[in-house]
């Protein structure tokens, strides 16, 4: 286009708009002049032509096209893939710089939901590293946490609360109330004990209509039911034994369990072989059970007798699978009982040794001329 300035005969011409250039916009400008490469691609000339070089991550003849990266779905265990060409996540996402740099916006980043870590998010996390269970407990590692199996006198998410504790003298024993929720509900106690009293009593539980009673006679667990004139059967009983000795300072796991007409006795663990179980049918059609507070007395008949009193550790009590911690006792009885276990309570060490516990163990200082465990082996 040809301008005519006024009161001369000169002209200029504008080549701004035709892609020419020089006096009369006869020379033509080079291909990439016009910056036809997009996203900072850099235009190589050839001829008259060009070709735009993309940087990583972009893509087309004039490198327009953000190639999508996350479209394969490269980020596993539910983690969030994040391309660097995605501008408006600079300057918030953690895992990005800053600034957008185009040089640096190939590829992608993966957000590893917690549990998760690595380049693509494919690594668990093994959250059993710190070792984090306490006590001797073993550790199962889970997504972003753990489980602790606890060793047998503990619990809690680390196993470090203690469920141990000792009986020291007759009288002692511990007395609370638990509360039935369904009538049809399974009656059950569970407890590990360890004690030399031949003849003394582990648990006594009493409701309106029955009494149910577990202890050891002669050494060997007996567990008797009997119902009182509140049950639709006036004086029926049942008794169960087991014919394994078990008053031998060991730690022994019992359970006692009343459900659907039947009666059950248990010795879980050590025990193996046909002695280790005995069940009794009720014979009847049908007990009403209306009462759901139910009075249990660990260690005794009942508050205030002696016979029969237990001397000894218990730990892992459990009442209708409900885990009975001594910290917790705040609402219960507790007449004269130590947390932990002290092996000494039950005179081990025999001829006069002096009993040293150590931990849940114990040791014999013997006197002359006597020797062994619990110096018992004389060498005259």
């Amino acid at each position: 286009m040809c301008e005519f300035p006024l009161k001369t005969y000169s002209y200029s011409c504008d080549c701004s708009q035709n892609g020419f250039s020089d006096l009369h916009c006869e020379v033509p400008h080079p291909p990439c002049w016009s910056q036809p490469c997009f996203n900072h691609a850099l235009c190589h000339e050839e001829g008259n032509n060009y070709t735009c070089k993309c940087l990583p991550g972009f893509e087309g003849n004039h490198c327009e096209l953000d190639v999508n990266e996350c479209g394969s779905s490269p980020c596993v265990n539910g983690a969030t893939c994040i391309e660097r060409s995605w501008k408006a996540h600079y300057g918030f996402e953690t895992l990005l710089p800053e600034h957008y740099d185009p040089r640096h916006a190939g590829g992608y980043v993966c957000r590893c939901p917690p549990g998760f870590t690595g380049t693509l998010c494919e690594e668990d996390i093994d959250d059993c590293a710190s070792v984090p269970c306490h006590n001797g407990g073993s550790c199962r590692d889970s997504i972003n946490s753990y489980i602790c199996i606890c060793s047998p006198g503990y619990t809690g998410v680390q196993c470090s609360m203690s469920t141990v504790f000792s009986f020291k003298s007759a009288g002692n024993h511990l007395s609370f109330q638990s509360v039935l929720v369904d009538a049809e509900a399974l009656w059950n106690v569970t407890l590990s004990f360890r004690t030399e009293l031949k003849n003394t009593v582990l648990f006594r539980r009493r409701s309106k209509e029955a009494i149910l009673i577990l202890e050891l006679l002669e050494g060997r667990l007996q567990a008797s039911l009997n119902l009182g004139k509140e049950a639709s059967v006036d004086g029926a009983s049942w008794v169960l034994e087991l014919p394994k000795e078990v008053a031998d300072g060991d730690w022994h796991t019992v359970e006692v369990a009343l459900a659907k007409g039947r009666l059950l006795l248990l010795l879980h663990k050590q025990c193996q072989g046909e002695n280790c179980g005995a069940e009794a049918q009720l014979k009847i059609d049908s007990i009403t059970w209306e009462s759901s507070v139910h009075t249990i007395v660990i260690g005794s008949h009942a508050e205030g007798e002696n016979s029969g009193s237990f001397i000894g550790c218990m730990r892992d009590l459990f009442v209708d699978s409900q885990l009975i911690i001594p910290e917790e006792w705040l609402n219960a009885i507790v007449v004269n009982i130590t947390l932990g276990c002290n092996r000494c309570l039950d005179n081990p060490c025999k001829n006069q040794a002096t009993c040293v516990t150590l931990g849940q163990s114990y040791q014999c200082k013997c006197q002359r001329p006597y020797e062994g465990h619990d110096c018992t082996e004389g060498n005259l």
